[in-house]
């Protein structure tokens, strides 16, 4: 079956390589590239698991009670691309950043 060129998340995709208008990466797989140092999906995950107990830890009593169940739910959650909307919402998008920059700390060096 030949790739479909008519979808519009290629068509998108096309324009943005072309156009330069924003970084690329592409991240098809954690399997692979683990040797190189990247995380599995799993082990990412969990690191925002972890970032959110901590902050969950800073916070006061009932506050403290709300994250932690976030956590609970992202822990248990089987779709990593929801856990980890869910958790870029609770940690906010630079502590976010941060613990997913830092997973791939000793890619950046790989060879």
């Amino acid at each position: 079956m030949p790739f479909d060129t008519s979808q519009e998340a290629y068509k998108t995709l096309r324009s943005i390589v072309a156009e330069r208008t924003s970084s690329i990466v592409a991240w098809v797989g954690s399997g692979l590239s683990t040797p190189a140092g990247a995380p599995t999906w799993r082990k990412l995950k969990q690191s925002l698991v972890n970032a959110l107990g901590n902050k969950a830890a800073s916070l006061e009593k009932d506050d403290m009670a709300k994250l932690k169940h976030v956590t609970s739910l992202v822990e248990r959650e089987t779709n990593y691309w929801l856990a980890f909307q869910i958790a870029r919402q609770h940690l906010g998008r630079s502590t976010y950043q941060d613990v997913v920059r830092e997973q791939f700390r000793s890619v950046a060096t790989a060879s």
